[in-house]
């Protein structure tokens, strides 16, 4: 078979740019403002990533595919893969949700819709989700820790139960670290118990909780927003809710249900503790240092993949508090997130994560510039700073 240096060419050519990644900026054609946390994808190989703050996302190039710009407060937006995939895109805010209030919504009626539907709706076999971590920590308003690695997760069921134990249903392995860096002693203090952080990566774990809140019929129901595809509902809740030895009040969460098959797709969980929760911590080298714990904010999303399973999308968390140590007191932020860019049915390979450290203590300094999220201006000048 004869074989012509002009094949050989194209067929190089598009390798390469199937390889090559493309940043794009996604803007509110409205305002003019960057958006944060657009899910950018391939809806025909169930592989993407998210838009940070500044409304920037990278991507792979696949020739001759569509790639779908998706958030629940703009309507979805499809364009064609090509050569010249544009620097800017821009996304009109949704027009079709009605903001109405609904008097006695019986919000443990459809949530016992989705729990029966559970298994016919969510992904419930065991898969292997690709993902990007990403931990920002910031001390007096200043980042102190930052870790973005690639990370393989292997998850047994779609589903949370306690009496499962964590680390038989969830295992985690390294792949590469984008960047690795952190500053003082005191910022090792300023972590999220694994083991209360990753129940909450199951929509399960909300849809539990949501039933104990409702019958203890400490829930209220600020506004219910629907169009035919969704339905949104905000709520709150009038008295204080007790998990271990957290005390606190939901403030305008909201849940969103799709109105075809009744699961729920997102969900945004705001807890804001009571001032005198404390917690005296004694730290390894004998220091003594008080966490009071201010607000903890949990946001869920969920994609849809060819099989017509729903799954997870992207995960965010952010705790603020306050740390007492060594006679002053630190304002502390804790952001953390995962953000899916390829689900399988492959094995994990490579050493598996102890979950019962810190994430980033599996982290050794790094940096690299294959990146997959792209970092803000912010992260950037401190990656950067010497």
């Amino acid at each position: 078979m004869r074989i012509t240096f002009t094949s050989i060419f194209l067929l190089f050519f598009s390798i390469v740019m199937c390889q090559e990644k493309k940043e794009i900026t996604v803007i509110d054609k409205s305002t003019r403002k960057p958006i944060e946390l657009v899910h950018v994808y391939y809806p025909n190989l169930d592989i993407g990533s998210i838009s940070n703050a500044e409304g920037v996302v990278k991507i792979d190039k696949q020739l001759r595919d569509t790639i779908a710009f998706s958030n629940v407060a703009f309507k979805t937006k499809i364009i064609v893969s090509d050569i010249a995939l544009p620097d800017t895109v821009y996304l009109e805010p949704s027009d079709y949700f009605l903001d109405e209030i609904v008097v006695g919504y019986n919000l443990r009626k459809k949530i016992e819709e989705v729990l029966q539907y559970y298994n016919e709706n969510y992904l419930i076999s065991s898969s292997l989700n690709r993902c990007t971590y990403k931990e920002v920590i910031k001390v007096d308003d200043n980042i102190s820790r930052l870790n973005q690695v690639q990370l393989d997760w292997w998850s047994k069921k779609s589903s949370f139960r306690k009496r499962r134990k964590l680390e038989n249903e969830n295992k985690f392995s390294l792949r590469s670290i984008d960047y690795a860096k952190r500053d003082t002693a005191f910022v090792s203090k300023c972590f999220l118990n694994n083991r209360y952080l990753l129940p909450r990566l199951y929509i399960s774990w909300y849809l539990d909780a949501l039933l104990k809140i409702v019958d203890d019929n400490t829930i209220i129901i600020n506004k219910v927003e629907k169009n035919h595809l969704q339905t949104k509902v905000v709520f709150s809740t009038n008295d204080y809710i007790k998990e271990g030895s957290l005390l606190y009040n939901l403030v305008k969460n909201y849940i969103i249900f799709d109105n075809k098959s009744n699961a729920v797709t997102e969900i945004y969980w705001n807890a804001v503790n009571k001032d005198e929760v404390r917690k005296r911590i004694r730290g390894k080298s004998g220091e003594k240092f008080t966490i009071e714990n201010k607000r903890q904010v949990f946001h869920l999303s969920l994609q849809k993949l060819n099989n017509n399973k729903w799954t997870i999308n992207y995960f965010h968390s952010r705790a603020i508090a306050e740390v007492f140590y060594q006679g002053k007191k630190h304002q502390t932020d804790i952001e953390q997130g995962f953000v899916i860019t390829g689900v399988s049915k492959d094995k994990l390979d490579g050493d598996i994560i102890d979950i019962d450290r810190p994430f980033y203590l599996n982290f050794p300094t790094h940096t690299s510039i294959k990146n997959t999220l792209v970092l803000t201006k912010e992260e950037l000048q401190y990656i950067n700073k010497k």
